[in-house]
């Protein structure tokens, strides 16, 4: 008896790890089931028409008028944003989070549609130019830069696929990354792992500067791309940005004092509404929402 009750005890205690592991491979499994319904979704959702006129660089500016966006059944993102964007001036977008700028910037790229007012392009409605030859116009550098599971040169190679060794290397040196990619066991040949993940924060911005120099954008969206980095990396990256920006019309969602300080333009977005426009000298005095996001530091001073 004593020895089937030890066998049954052993016994036991054996089944205690594999059963616990098997939990958590239901965990994963169910996991998996929800990211490939959405998946599926994305796949069944049918594709637009590439109709339209061919967009052109650049010559004479953006213009939203009366922007209106909403998401659903919530209130609205965008409540009839108007504001200018001239061709070869630096623009800011600033503003609580929430305020909409973001959701701007989405309307530029076209990931989300107007549904009211519009957006033109040197006078054109952007829904009249084809989506593929608008966005070969712009060049965008997010908050978390999109990387995908390949090499350094590969992943650079996205933004224009018939670059040659010279210039990837030109767009590196002028993003402030030559250095950490020469340092690299394989180079440009080095894998970056899914996401990015085998990069650092700052290692990761620097190849989403570089892929958008390869890309010639005569329009540069900036969404916020140093607030998630350390001071050592954001000196790195706005470096690499600064470069980039000479010269080229941009519109950047500003976190920075610093950013916003030398814009040509400054929006103040409030709950999805343009609430003041100037200079940061002509808005410091104005005394207005400006000077209170200043107050509480939204606006950080470095």
């Amino acid at each position: 008896l004593a020895t089937r009750l030890l066998s049954f005890l052993t016994a036991e205690l054996l089944m205690y790890q594999p059963v616990k592991a098997l939990a958590g491979t239901f965990t994963q499994v169910a996991h998996g089931l929800a990211a490939a319904q959405r998946v599926f979704e994305l796949s069944d959702e049918p594709i637009a028409p590439e109709g339209g006129a061919a967009a052109g660089p650049l010559v004479h500016g953006v213009e939203l008028r009366e922007l209106r966006v909403n998401y659903g059944a919530g209130p609205e993102a965008l409540r009839g944003v108007t504001l200018t964007i001239p061709a070869g001036k630096k623009v800011a977008l600033v503003g609580a989070s929430g305020s909409g700028k973001s959701t701007t910037l989405s309307v530029l790229l076209r990931f989300v549609e107007a549904s009211g007012g519009e957006v033109t392009w040197d006078g054109t409605p952007i829904n009249q130019l084809a989506r593929g030859s608008l966005r070969a116009q712009l060049g965008w550098v997010p908050q978390e830069p999109v990387l995908f599971s390949g090499t350094v040169r590969e992943n650079l190679l996205l933004a224009r696929p018939e670059a040659s060794e010279s210039e990837l290397w030109e767009a590196l040196r002028r993003a402030h990354a030559e250095a950490f990619v020469h340092a690299l066991p394989l180079g440009l040949e080095e894998p970056v792992g899914e996401r990015g993940g085998r990069m650092s924060g700052g290692q990761r911005q620097r190849l989403a500067i570089a892929r958008a120099f390869l890309r010639r954008p005569s329009l540069l969206l900036l969404d916020e791309p140093t607030s998630a980095l350390d001071a050592a990396s954001e000196a790195e990256v706005q470096a690499g940005l600064k470069e980039l920006m000479a010269g080229r019309t941009t519109v950047v969602i500003a976190h920075r004092l610093s950013t916003v300080r030398d814009a040509d333009l400054l929006y103040v977005l409030e709950e999805g509404l343009v609430v003041e426009s100037g200079t940061h000298l002509s808005l410091s005095a104005a005394g207005g929402r400006y000077c209170t996001l200043l107050a509480q530091g939204r606006l950080g001073a470095a």
